[in-house]
């Protein structure tokens, strides 16, 4: 019937049609005219049809492979989210539109905490089938005119080019937490991950799409570090120290660091005798305008510019040239270094180390953290081993603080561990927490190691830790660390 009213209504008085297949379709393309048509098609007329039939074909595929060729490069092809490109883009355009309409615009940065343990433990596989159900449910979370984008690896942008007033805000927060933190029920994996989001909103907060997106990502670092709220607002604290974070980034990037490095070396005695047992060389860096900096002030920059294998091979040859120079003076305390994470590349270090001082290893101790050795455990058990073959005597240090299963600890060739500082500040807070340092304290004499107590502060910790029979002890109770011109002095005034 609609044909025939086409055909009355444009008077048409003959037509021709040809089907043909494209982007997994059936399409019909039709000639018509309102002249009668008074003989059947020539060969040459239906070779034209066919000709136009093939053109409309490759006119359509080639529109798909584009559509699909600019999904690739605007979507994630894992969660099918926009990806940090196209994330961008849409976050320029809601701050321009925030401008010329007087509005604010609102962005969160989300990180799923815990993912990075999925990875490691259960493959790559089991980790990509959790984003994609993570970042299922936060879509399903959002509203319409709410967009999201996937920006990292586990991490994730929320744009809000408009908003009412900041209850909304949080409320949409928690719901996002709150669904992040449902039970995993996929591929039988056992956990619950949680979720930790910056907020940081235009024009109060920033000016600029880069600063928003910096600002947030800086509000989403300091929400980690809460104990109770997941989330965190950008603030003028927080503003200080972002500039003091990228001062920091940018010095290690781009100076000759070995002008501002230093050594201070702190002692480490027998818990009976109180003699010298050894001293830890403890990394210091000078900064121009800050000052004296500990590790703890750079070393996660350190780690995600790449930075720690070289700072732990300078740690390394600094340590062998200070051990060079108290030996020609007569005395050679054996030297501790830690490490941030246990490489092949420690092992080359010394290697050069020893060839170029002919300094004898067993003054030398490597202490490798629990925590790190945990996260990478085959790589660390190999570098022990290599240790010990080189005449190096290898420790753990924070002992009892990353919870390594015991199966796993009688496999790691070590000397000594250097209980936890935490767990030894601990110790008078209550009968509990005495009870763990005992158990650890145990565990360690059973494995047949030598025990080092760090974080010694008063007279009472170490009666406690003498009664265990703890073989030393190092902290401030015991001496602060020095400069090796004060550490030469303090051991002067001990053997007069």
């Amino acid at each position: 019937a609609s044909r025939n009213e086409t055909v009355k209504r444009f008077g048409l008085r003959s037509f021709v049609t040809v089907s043909f297949r494209a982007r997994g379709q059936t399409w019909i393309l039709s000639l018509s005219s309102r002249e009668p048509r008074p003989q059947p098609l020539r060969s040459e007329e239906s070779a034209y049809l066919k000709l136009l039939a093939d053109v409309f074909t490759r006119l359509l595929e080639r529109a798909q492979q584009e559509e699909h060729l600019s999904h690739l490069a605007f979507y994630d092809p894992l969660t099918d989210l926009p990806n940090r490109s196209a994330t961008i883009a849409r976050i320029s355009e809601a701050l321009s539109s925030a401008r010329r309409n007087n509005e604010r615009t609102a962005l969160f940065y989300l990180d799923v905490d815990g993912f990075k343990h999925i990875n490691d433990t259960y493959g790559h596989s089991s980790g990509d089938t959790v984003l994609v159900e993570i970042a299922r449910r936060m879509r399903e979370t959002l509203r319409q005119n709410e967009f999201i984008g996937r920006v990292g690896g586990d991490e994730f942008a929320i744009l809000f080019p408009s908003f009412e007033n900041e209850a909304d805000l949080i409320e949409v927060a928690q719901r996002l937490i709150d669904a992040v933190e449902k039970p995993l029920k996929l591929q039988q994996l056992p956990e619950r991950l949680s979720a930790s989001i910056g907020i940081a909103i235009f024009p109060d907060d920033a000016s600029s799409r880069e600063e928003l997106l910096a600002h947030a990502d800086a509000a989403m670092y300091r929400a980690k570090s809460q104990s109770e709220l997941r989330y965190c607002w950008y603030n003028e604290a927080l503003a200080e120290e972002l500039a003091t974070r990228q001062d920091l980034q940018t010095r290690l990037q781009h100076n000759n660091l070995e002008n501002e490095f230093l050594l201070y070396y702190q002692p480490i005695i027998d818990t009976m005798s109180g003699k010298l047992l050894a001293v830890e060389a403890l990394l210091r860096w000078l900064h121009p305008s800050q000052g004296l900096l500990s590790p703890k002030s750079f070393l996660e920059l350190a780690q995600t510019n790449r930075l720690t294998t070289l700072i732990d091979s300078w740690v390394i040859a600094e340590a062998f040239t200070q051990s060079q120079r108290w030996a020609s003076g007569g005395r050679r305390p054996c030297v501790h270094i830690n490490i941030a994470r246990p490489t092949w590349s420690v092992l080359d270090s010394i290697n050069d180390c020893i060839a170029q001082t002919r300094i004898d290893p067993s003054f030398l101790s490597v202490e490798m953290g629990e925590a790190a050795v945990a996260h990478d455990w085959e790589v660390a058990v190999a570098v022990a081993n290599g240790l010990h073959e080189r005449g190096v005597r290898v420790g753990l240090d924070g002992f009892g603080s990353a919870g390594v299963a015991l199966k796993k600890l009688s496999t790691i060739p070590i000397d000594f561990v250097k209980l936890d500082r935490e767990l030894v500040g601990s110790l008078f807070r209550s009968e509990r927490e005495g009870i763990v340092l005992d158990a650890t304290i145990a565990l360690a004499k059973a494995f047949g190691w030598e025990v080092i107590a760090e974080g010694v502060e008063s007279d009472k910790q170490r009666r406690w830790l003498e009664a265990r029979s703890v073989d030393a002890l190092q902290g401030y109770g015991v001496a602060h660390p020095m400069t090796a011109i004060d550490f030469s002095n303090w051991l002067e005034h001990r053997l007069r």
